[in-house]
């Protein structure tokens, strides 16, 4: 064989491997950073401080049209059951649940004007309209005429310059009786319609010793004035939320989504995608072009998904660089008005809990280094998110953290247990954009 005719063979062959390689390409950790825009984090403000026999916890953040940071938590007591439960006796209850909100006019470095939103509420839920005008819902719990314990989705119009004030109100119609909702959130499309979700979660037992959970949706054309639309889907995994594009409105869990091509009025079948492993969080850029989804994990890594064709094809990328965490925890996502993406979650990759945070400039191609935004480690349970409280024996820290953005910070507020188990605090940080020359 002449040495042109071997050449000629090497050749192909490396070709042929190259091809094979790239058939094959492995997703690889995102840069360990960029000589460009980074973030500087405030020390930790304690939002709702330790407290024996009370736990404060999921929280949510938004910003609304005037600046202004708005942020809500859980305030609960506490407390194992007493011997008069019976078998609830060893379990760990979160009774009663109240939400709070504060709100914050420079930029997140400080909150005031706390106000209980609900004196017997849980899994509240922030948004705004294309007007910034700031909207909520949660869980409302009551007792009817028989001391039945009725959990009933509400939504309502928040606004005012010192306090929450509610400027309408709508307890959605019964989907079911006896009224169980759970795990609100809500979303506003760019034609001014607000959409919820829910799960109902009244415990009817099957033959088969099985329990059904099931998605609810409604959504309302006249400013929550009413609500119309009521639907019934197969669920999608715990804590669903919605996302809305040009493309179609989207509710997405953990274990799959519904894409709706007409604003709600009809969803088309569930499909099942893996976004995470418990939990998922969703956000669309500002020209609701694109949808971005988060999800927990227990193993390889933090990735985000996105689909510019309403939930037709998706894209991933890995978020995190972390090389030596066991879980990534409770992530959180949203985008700024400059479209840039940002991420917040919990780690362990320090051998302890931290929330950290990560951006992206280019629609979620590719991500920033990681920065830690807590100030102090905190226990990291390894099966967070951790399942109801009654469960937790004392180390529930909730469901959720949260994100958003104001002018060119970025605001942070989670729940940890830095000081102790069963002491579930709530506590913020602020990014502030610096340039690495």
């Amino acid at each position: 064989m002449s040495a042109k005719v071997r050449i000629a063979l090497l050749a192909l062959i490396g070709a042929a491997i190259l091809s094979v390689a790239a058939a094959f390409t492995i997703p690889q950790l995102p840069p360990s950073g960029e000589d460009k825009a980074v973030y500087h984090w405030s020390q930790n403000l304690t939002i709702a401080p330790p407290e024996a026999g009370k736990q404060r916890a999921e929280t949510t953040l938004a910003t609304d049209k005037d600046g202004r940071v708005w942020l809500s938590y859980l305030d609960t007591d506490y407390s194992r059951g007493s011997p008069s439960q019976g078998g609830l006796s060893a379990l760990w209850m979160a009774w009663p649940r109240r939400l709070t909100v504060v709100s914050s006019d420079d930029q997140g470095k400080t909150f005031g004007n706390a106000t209980v939103l609900s004196s017997m509420g849980g899994n509240a839920s922030f948004t705004t309209d294309p007007d910034g005008n700031l909207y909520a819902s949660w869980v409302q719990y009551s007792y009817d005429g028989h001391k039945h314990l009725d959990n009933r989705i509400v939504a309502a119009r928040l606004g005012g310059q010192s306090s929450v004030q509610k400027l309408a109100e709508l307890q959605c119609p019964v989907w079911s009786w006896p009224v169980e909702h759970d795990q609100s959130n809500l979303t506003v499309s760019s034609d001014g319609t607000i959409h919820i979700v829910g799960l109902d979660i009244y415990m009817r037992a099957l033959p088969s010793d099985r329990l059904i959970q099931r998605l609810l949706y409604a959504r309302s054309n006249d400013g929550l004035k009413s609500c119309a639309n009521l639907i019934r889907l197969q669920a999608v995994g715990q804590l669903p939320v919605l996302v809305s594009t040009r493309d179609a409105l989207l509710i997405v869990g953990s274990i799959g989504f519904y894409a709706s091509a007409d604003n709600g009025a009809t969803f088309g079948p569930r499909q099942l995608y893996h976004f995470g492993d418990r939990l998922a969080r969703a956000a669309a850029d500002r020209s609701r072009g694109v949808a971005y989804v988060v999800g927990d994990a227990t193993s390889g890594g933090l990735w985000l998904n996105k689909t510019a064709d309403g939930g037709k094809t998706w894209q991933i990328a890995r978020v995190d660089d972390a090389r030596r965490a066991t879980a990534w925890r409770f992530p959180a996502i949203t985008v700024s008005t400059d479209d840039r993406i940002h991420v917040v979650w919990m780690d362990d990759r320090e051998g302890y809990g931290a929330v950290y945070h990560a951006y992206s400039d280019d629609g979620g191609r590719h991500f920033s280094k990681n920065e830690r935004v807590s100030d102090r480690p905190f226990p990291f349970p390894s099966d967070s998110p951790p399942p109801p409280p009654a469960n937790q024996k004392g180390t529930w820290v909730g469901d959720y953290l949260s994100v958003t953005t104001v002018a060119d910070k970025v605001v942070v507020a989670w729940s940890d247990q830095r000081a102790g188990h069963s002491l579930s605090a709530v506590y913020a940080a602020v990014g502030s954009p610096k340039t690495i020359p």
